[in-house]
């Protein structure tokens, strides 16, 4: 039996995508989202308007402490943590397309469809590195049937 961390591999996922390029191409959002942005971060988001474009993540001014997206990647799930994500990175120095495929991956217990479970396996398997995270935690748990069976007290 496989378990597989859906959150780590879909992280996996983006961030091999993001390392062969960091350029997105924006999708118009169904809804804009209004992003608050932390008190440290509000004064620096404009600085980085540039780079957030180049990485599809469009937005405008949304009173004095928010933006509104109104465009992010496809492939990007969570496009309000992907924007915290990158903005933090680019203030910070951080990795940016690590930082970027954690925020913006499928969380961990989310529902999915099975046609996403069955895209998300896909995708997964045709990884470089596929044991791992970006962050290096284990993405995947073999459990063989012996273990399994002896777990439940049989032979």
């Amino acid at each position: 039996m496989i378990i597989l961390d859906q959150h780590g591999a879909h992280e996996r996922i983006l961030y091999e995508k993001l390392l062969k390029n960091v350029r997105g191409t924006p999708a118009d959002l169904p809804l804009p989202t209004v992003v608050q942005l932390p008190d440290s971060l509000a004064p620096e988001v404009w600085n980085f308007e540039a780079e957030f474009e180049a990485l599809g993540l469009i937005m405008e001014p949304f009173g004095v402490e928010a933006v509104r997206l109104l465009a992010a990647p496809e492939t990007v799930t969570d496009s309000e943590g992907a924007f915290l994500g990158a903005l933090e990175a680019l203030a910070g120095g951080e990795d940016l397309a690590k930082s970027l495929a954690c925020r913006g991956s499928t969380k961990f217990g989310e529902s999915l469809t099975r046609e996403e479970m069955a895209a998300l396996l896909r995708e997964w398997s045709a990884t470089e590195f596929r044991e791992v995270c970006p962050h290096g935690r284990p993405i995947v748990k073999r459990v063989a049937l012996t273990d399994l069976l002896r777990e439940f007290g049989r032979t």
